[in-house]
């Protein structure tokens, strides 16, 4: 937080943070509860980057973000006293749970551990054969705008869960798809929460500094009376550090507005996989008839 967060203790995106793990290395090798020791930098730092392959393509558009840390435990590290770390984590539990019985037909029951899984282009290829069925990765909405639909996608810049990376990348391609950001605000609009964790659900714990965040009262203004949503406050329930605030304005997020380039962990992503995950055209429909399974795209 010294590091990366502004005078309210508050950071707005940890993008533009170029903290090093490497700052807090213990002296002369100890192994101290205030510092950090040459194997626990590298495993920070490789939270903080997310997978990657041997030619450095992330899997994945992005790992852990810079103030997401109090919301590590239990979701990737447990105690060191835990024998069954870090399987029992909640991030390992799900997982693996899509991995054997959800991503592959037929699944692949007990077939995958933790330190089974191949972070390569071949396994995300893999995953893509289904992932139609999961996946909300089209940027096409012209039928939802048509219709009248309006859309407010919030993320949290702090999400231990689900990297924010993710969210902006997709919305990018909105954009895109949209033909630009007016065109594309003219029926959505994307909110990126600073400090919130995974999501509003923790009270009055949910991020540092956590928000009572809610947008409905923004969505129901927007359809039934026309109201675009501008700025948002989202009052401030607790914080550890800076000068405290009693509420946190954000505006409207522009995911074309060129990202801060860094040496931070959370800078500069090479998501290999951009281009042809977020395309139209790439879900996948699956009647329930029964086996085998027969999808198709419409």
């Amino acid at each position: 937080m010294a590091a990366c967060a502004d005078q309210n203790g508050v950071i707005r995106d940890p993008r533009t943070c170029g903290f090093d793990p490497a700052s807090m290395r213990c002296a002369n090798g100890s192994d101290q509860p205030n510092c950090l020791t040459e194997e626990q930098i590298r495993v920070v730092r490789d939270e903080y980057r997310g997978p990657s392959d041997k030619d450095g393509h992330g899997p994945f558009d992005g790992g852990e973000p810079y103030g997401s840390e109090l919301a590590w435990a239990g979701w990737v590290v447990m105690p060191a006293a835990d024998a069954a770390a870090p399987a029992d984590t909640y991030g390992a539990g799900i997982g693996l749970a899509f991995l054997n019985e959800m991503a592959f037909m037929p699944n692949h029951a007990g077939m995958y551990s933790l330190s089974a899984v191949p972070f390569t282009a071949a396994m995300h290829e893999q995953l893509e054969q289904l992932g139609g069925i999961y996946n909300a990765t089209d940027p096409d909405l012209s039928a939802f705008a048509a219709n009248g639909g309006k859309l407010i996608i919030y993320h949290s810049w702090a999400d231990q869960a689900i990297p924010p990376f993710a969210s902006i990348d997709y919305y990018r391609t909105v954009v895109g798809q949209a033909g630009g950001l007016p065109t594309a605000q003219s029926f959505s609009r994307l909110y990126m929460v600073p400090g919130l964790y995974h999501c509003p659900c923790g009270q009055p714990v949910d991020g540092d500094p956590a928000t009572s965040v809610q947008f409905m009262p923004q969505l129901v203004a927007w359809v039934e009376r026309g109201e675009a949503p501008g700025a948002v406050t989202l009052p401030v329930t607790s914080q550890t550090t800076g000068t405290h605030v009693a509420s946190i304005g954000i505006e409207p997020f522009d995911p074309v507005k060129p990202a801060a380039n860094n040496d931070g962990l959370n800078s500069n992503y090479r998501y290999f996989f951009e281009t042809s995950v977020y395309k139209p055209g790439a879900a996948l429909w699956c009647p329930d008839r029964g086996q085998p399974l027969i999808c198709s795209r419409r």
